[in-house]
């Protein structure tokens, strides 16, 4: 069985420990492109000319250099990088295995913290580079130059340059970019950082051909990866006062504006009164809810507004009650009262003194249960229940009331519910909708602080997941040739596939001087996706775990 030659040298933090010339019982290398950080390892007999315990003096962070040669071996290695975990076992003579990460590990184990607002994008992945102590290589084209703008808040380097390499600027403008760290050289030991255009190389890439030089593929389409209508939620408004606003206004509002439900009487009723939307003295926008009560001993004005339902709890959490408020004259009783199902509703009194009643009065009052009046929990709760069991999941009306002997009238402007959680709906109507149906995702980002960067982020998302991706893995005899980065115009004709150009985003070589030598490149078929779908438990496992870890640190997606 034909071999190439193998080298395998082994470093301390000055001198080789290690020069193994085509010992290594079995040497496997996995070089990934943007969606994770490369791995190699090889196997080593533990006995040499009688002699046993080599290797004794392997610590975990030496660092180890492969180099894979059909020919004499020369020139750099072919992958370099720590030793991150060994293991022995006694299987047909004892055995040690070398687990290692390339170079490109250094970007999961270091965070950065920062927040760039309008930032050239080659520029921000500079920066990191420098940070790491790594060189660069950098295609320089239009998107080095379109300006980012975002937060990372303790994120890995790996995390940070997948947000940054797949980037949406405005309608027309993104950045697709990807990215892996090299073998460097004598400048830069520990590597270059390339971020390059996709794809990375068309010329001098292989031709692959079935029958010819594809020993095996696999092809997998996958219609369930296909997300084409995005909710995008963002960080929750954090509730802070002042002595002149009362409450400092931050987070999402509804209405968006802080005013429309109050610039005419459309979505009010008045149950006691006369109703309208005067454009005198309004202290937000152009309008004001005005509602008078001449009538009956006692005048009662009483009127209400309904919107669509809103809800104080789950990822809204719209956290906040917010209006202005003015009387013509002094009141006896005024409260509002926030509205569920079955006429179940919170009550709030309004304070009756304490302030010039034909002045306009700005009003905050916390929402959900932390606020609700009981007499033993909670005796400074401000909310009290009414008319059965209400429920902050479903708020449905605002109504507001007061009391007074006389003519009386009662003003409301700038009614919103306030410090929700920013947001942003995103989706692909008009292609792939109808081609899939309507596929929802959920995506919650605690840094994402405003609608805009919300709606940045979806579109980023929604296009790399709004087509259906294939998945081609092809094996090969062993060939260095095949690299990530590269496109490559497939054809296969029993999966009617014709001249389709697909990127190759994983390669591993297998060298075993059991079962020869052998390559296998995993590709797609569109630019815009680096996420491989799922085809084995190994990599189900390995994305579950990403996806716990982004909950850990508050990034969720739901599908």
């Amino acid at each position: 069985m034909s071999l190439p030659h193998t080298r395998v040298e082994i470093w301390g933090a000055v001198n080789i420990k290690w020069q193994l010339n085509d010992e290594a019982e079995s040497i496997h290398i996995k070089e990934t492109l943007t969606d994770a950080v490369g791995t190699f390892s090889f196997l080593l007999p533990n006995s040499k000319d009688g002699a046993n315990d080599f290797y004794s003096d392997v610590v975990l962070n030496d660092k180890a250099k492969v180099w894979i040669n059909w020919d004499s071996i020369a020139g750099d290695p072919l992958t370099v990088g720590p030793i991150c975990q060994t293991q022995a076992s006694p299987t047909n003579g004892l055995m040690r295995c070398f687990l290692c990460k390339n170079q490109g590990e250094v970007l999961t184990r270091r965070f950065k913290t920062k927040n760039y607002v309008a930032t050239d994008a080659s520029t921000i992945v500079a920066e990191w580079a420098a940070d790491l102590s790594l060189g660069t290589s950098f295609t320089g084209d239009a998107s080095d130059a379109y300006h980012e703008s975002f937060f990372v808040d303790h994120e890995s380097y790996f995390d940070c340059l997948r947000l940054a390499s797949d980037f949406w600027v405005s309608a027309g403008v993104v950045v697709k970019k990807d990215f892996f760290v090299d073998i460097g050289d004598v400048g830069h030991p520990t590597g270059h950082l390339v971020w390059k255009t996709r794809p990375i190389r068309t010329a001098g890439v292989e031709t692959l051909t079935y029958g010819t030089n594809i020993d095996a593929y696999t092809v997998q389409r996958d219609e369930t990866a296909v997300k084409n209508y995005l909710w995008i939620y963002g960080k929750l408004g954090k509730i802070e006062y002042d002595l002149t606003s009362k409450m400092i206004a931050d987070g999402r509002k509804n209405p968006a504006d802080g005013d429309s439900w109050t610039e005419s009487t459309d979505d009010w009723t008045c149950v006691h009164g006369t109703l309208t939307a005067p454009d005198t003295d309004p202290v937000v926008g152009t309008h004001f809810i005005h509602c008078v009560d001449d009538t009956d001993a006692v005048r009662k004005p009483q009127f209400y507004v309904t919107k669509p339902v809103i809800s104080v709890y789950g990822l809204e959490g719209y956290q906040t009650l917010n209006f202005w408020l003015r009387f013509s004259d002094a009141v006896t009783y005024a409260d509002v009262k926030i509205m569920s199902d079955g006429g179940n509703y919170f009550t709030l009194v309004l304070p009756s003194g304490g302030y010039t009643p034909t002045d306009w009065t700005r009003y905050s009052f916390i929402l959900g249960d932390g606020n609700v009046y009981n007499a033993v929990s909670n005796p400074s709760g401000q909310w009290t229940v009414g008319g059965g069991t209400p429920d902050w999941h479903k708020i449905t009306m605002v109504y507001f009331y007061c009391e007074r002997a006389g003519i009386i009238s009662m003003h409301v402007d700038g009614l919103y519910f306030g410090h929700g959680r920013w947001r942003s709906i995103v989706q692909d109507a008009v292609v792939s909708q109808p081609a899939y149906g309507i596929r929802e995702m959920v995506h919650v980002d605690d840094k994402l602080e405003s609608d805009s960067q919300c709606q940045m982020r979806g579109e980023s998302l929604l296009w790399q997941f709004k087509d259906a991706p294939t998945r081609l893995d092809v094996t090969t005899p062993l060939n260095l040739n095949i690299k990530i980065g590269d496109r490559l115009t497939m054809t296969l004709a029993p999966e009617h596939i014709s001249a389709v150009a697909y990127d190759v985003v994983t390669v591993e070589h297998f060298i075993d001087k059991q079962n020869g030598a052998r390559t296998k490149a995993t590709m797609l078929n569109s630019s815009d996706a680096r996420e491989v779908p799922i085809q084995t438990t190994t990599e189900a496992i390995i994305k579950e775990h990403k996806r716990i870890l982004n909950v850990n640190r508050g990034v969720q997606n739901r599908w």
